[in-house]
């Protein structure tokens, strides 16, 4: 049977000295106080270890000029808004480019608008879009992208999973953490701590802290061999599961 998220609030309450029904959680006993730490914390933890992370995908990108560098990241990659959680890495033509931010890369256009070739560096940042009432993820290219170009630019990323909710598709007792039963007490212990650091509590050691982050640095080593793996397998081949990981979409 495999963990539901209910299993870990259950897990985090005892590690704060708390029944599960009775937490004295902020603004009271609620598990809807709990959720919002719960997923504050999945999120954290899936973009330090790269848990929901995608292998190379190709960016479909649309001709621009230096002073509109810019392309909406889902639709290059054609995804739904909200899907894309964090960059890994960008390609032009099989070699990284570098990550730089975009006011180093805006800058460059104060010398030259007219930049021609291939990207070097690329920038990614959001905006906030009244219209979708969300926040829209950008990526800008120096030199910047003149034409159309739908082959040579590639992404890897880390996939943003659906909200755990109290009821519906994605309720918490019946949803599963995305790496599953392996690494969901270490979730628990992350949202333990950050309560008990929140609150100053004095019973955190540096023994407790020192072995969460000992499983985090586990943790991550274990998805980015995953990762290591995957890129070299040829696509004829099956994908090599790790204890705990699925293929394909997750069932819930």
């Amino acid at each position: 049977m495999a963990t539901t998220f209910e299993d870990i609030l259950k897990s985090y309450v005892s590690k704060i000295d708390e029944e599960w029904g009775n937490v004295t959680e902020d603004s009271g006993a609620s598990v809807t106080n709990m959720l919002r730490r719960l997923n504050e914390n999945y999120l954290d933890i899936l973009r330090e270890t790269g848990a929901s992370w995608q292998p190379p995908a190709t960016l479909t990108l649309t001709a621009v000029t230096a002073t509109t560098n810019k392309h909406r990241l889902t639709t290059a990659l054609g995804l739904s808004s909200g899907e894309v959680l964090s960059i890994d890495s960008i390609s032009w033509d099989g070699t990284p480019l570098l990550l730089r931010d975009k006011k180093w890369i805006d800058e460059q256009y104060d010398y030259s608008t007219t930049a021609s070739g291939d990207p070097l560096y690329y920038a990614f940042w959001g905006e906030y879009d009244d219209t979708a009432h969300d926040e829209v993820t950008y990526v800008a290219f120096y030199p910047f992208v003149g034409t159309a170009n739908a082959a040579d630019c590639k992404a890897t990323y880390c996939k943003k999973p659906p909200k755990v909710t109290e009821t519906g598709t994605y309720a918490y007792d019946s949803t599963y953490p995305l790496f599953a039963d392996q690494y969901a007490p270490d979730l628990a212990e992350k949202m333990a701590l950050q309560r008990l650091m929140e609150s100053g509590d004095s019973k955190i050691s540096n023994t407790r802290l020192v072995r969460h982050d000992n499983r985090m640095t586990l943790m991550k080593n274990h998805y980015f061999n995953y990762r290591i793996g995957l890129m070299r397998q040829s696509t004829d081949r099956g994908v090599y599961l790790h204890h705990g990981e699925w293929s394909g979409e997750p069932s819930w």
